[in-house]
């Protein structure tokens, strides 16, 4: 994980940079506003919702003990999240809690049989989540653009290729078969650019900026 903060009001250097160390795309530009001492929230993605427990509620009747699921639900999110902190001196020095949180959240069926008499048995899907978080304390200045990185996840695939009919020949097969495997590793990493807004005039102004900046970066990104 690191936080880098750089002088001026453009991406090209951080940009730049990233380039050096693989392929480099821009997801999106959002932008956040909050005041001092306030926390500001992102979020990008979905709720999804996945049973947590089960339990029987047994009723009794004439006819006999009716045995019924009791199914809780509960959200869980899937996507990218950040919360901003801002701190800022009389002297417009900004101290920013950044902490940004991806979520990756599968459905997961699992077999759950009940205890009562009668209960049966259930498919219910269960979420598994896979998170990615980091929490971070930057000291900047207004108009500086901060590096947050570390944000990793790798992924393998397999391909499996083969001669037809020879390929599934007993014990000479091997020899007309090729299997390779690819390991890709993402970084997210986010660029977040801090304006003190001391007016409507600063405010508009700044908003026009932001706006030549995503319009840079779509023409100058080849994706």
């Amino acid at each position: 994980m690191f936080a880098l903060a750089v002088q001026g009001k453009n991406f090209s250097a951080l940009l730049n940079f990233l380039e050096t160390q693989g392929n480099v795309e821009v997801l999106s530009s959002p932008r956040i506003a909050t005041i001092n001492n306030q926390k500001a929230v992102l979020k990008v993605g979905n709720d999804a919702f996945y049973v947590t427990n089960v339990r029987t509620n047994v009723t009794t009747t004439t006819g006999g003990a009716i045995v019924t699921p009791d199914i809780q639900l509960q959200p869980y999110f899937s996507g990218i999240s950040l919360d901003v902190t801002p701190q800022i001196d009389k002297d417009d020095n900004i101290i920013l809690h950044v902490h940004p949180f991806i979520s990756d959240v599968t459905q997961v069926n699992r077999t759950v049989t009940l205890s009562s008499d009668n209960g049966g048995t259930y498919t219910i899907p269960t979420a598994s989540s896979n998170i990615n978080e980091t929490d971070s304390i930057v000291r900047t200045r207004d108009g500086s653009v901060i590096a947050i990185g570390g944000l990793m996840s790798e992924s393998v695939s397999d391909t499996r290729t083969k001669v037809p009919a020879l390929g599934d020949v007993k014990f000479l097969g091997n020899l007309f078969r090729q299997k390779d495997q690819a390991t890709i590793k993402t970084e997210l990493v986010i660029l977040l650019k801090s304006t003190v807004v001391k007016g409507g005039d600063s405010w508009a102004q700044d908003m026009l900026d932001s706006q030549e900046r995503v319009e840079k970066l779509k023409t100058d990104s080849p994706f």
